[in-house]
């Protein structure tokens, strides 16, 4: 059964698979990541709480949201390089919500965002949010560039046997398929630490999201091209 937020995470992606702005599949995936990167960050780390109001400027409105959530969480560390990142989500934004033609996509990411009260909130969305890459993996030609089937990623892990205390390290993490099929293996209240290294931001970013919704903190990420 889908919960409330589930179904309005998917309202929101089939809206932004219609909208002339958005290029394509993989776009609204990224969207939608970095709202719920957001959404996280506003819980875990942020000092103040931000209220997230629709009003007549919008747009303008719910792009400051973003940006003051993100800047002012200094404790906020999943990637190496923060400063890079930071700058590139928020330009992501910047370029889709000022330029949307349809404001029920925002209007719906308010309700989206302001159904969420907490981490199990968010935990919830893991199937949901699956679904998407799915989606993606489906429309995306390059897909496998970064995605390991989770069959394959599950069997590689189970003979892999990952335990408490392990550190677990990825240098071609993709969209976490490993890191998440790790984390999922060893038991609850274990410790171990995951890092993941990919040398481009967009599927970081999916790793990151996947990882939230599984309830995992404990995690680096790291972009860099080896030589």
């Amino acid at each position: 059964m889908i919960d409330i937020r589930g179904k309005k995470l998917k309202e929101l992606f089939l809206l932004l698979k219609k909208e002339k702005h958005i290029k394509n599949t993989t776009q609204a995936v990224e969207f939608l990541s970095i709202l719920i990167l957001i959404k996280y960050i506003d819980l875990r780390f942020s000092k103040q709480k931000y209220n997230l109001e629709f009003d007549w400027d919008y747009k303008g409105y719910f792009f400051d949201y973003c940006q003051n959530v993100l800047l002012s969480s200094i404790n906020y560390n999943f990637f190496i390089e923060k400063k890079e990142h930071n700058k590139y989500i928020l330009n992501t934004l910047e370029n889709i919500i000022f330029n949307l033609s349809n404001d029920k996509i925002l209007s719906l990411s308010y309700e989206f965002l302001n159904s969420i009260n907490n981490r199990y909130d968010l935990c919830e969305l893991k199937k949901e949010f699956d679904f998407l890459i799915d989606e993606m993996i489906l429309d995306t030609s390059q897909s496998g560039m970064y995605f390991t089937p989770r069959v394959l990623s599950k069997v590689m892990v189970s003979y892999l046997n990952p335990k408490s205390d392990d550190r677990i390290y990825d240098p071609a993490c993709g969209t976490g398929g490993f890191l998440v099929e790790s984390a999922e293996h060893i038991k609850d209240n274990m410790k171990f630490h995951l890092c993941g290294n990919d040398i481009s931001f967009f599927p970081l970013l999916i790793s990151n999201v996947r990882l939230i919704l599984i309830g995992e903190d404990d995690v680096i990420l790291q972009q860099k091209k080896f030589n």
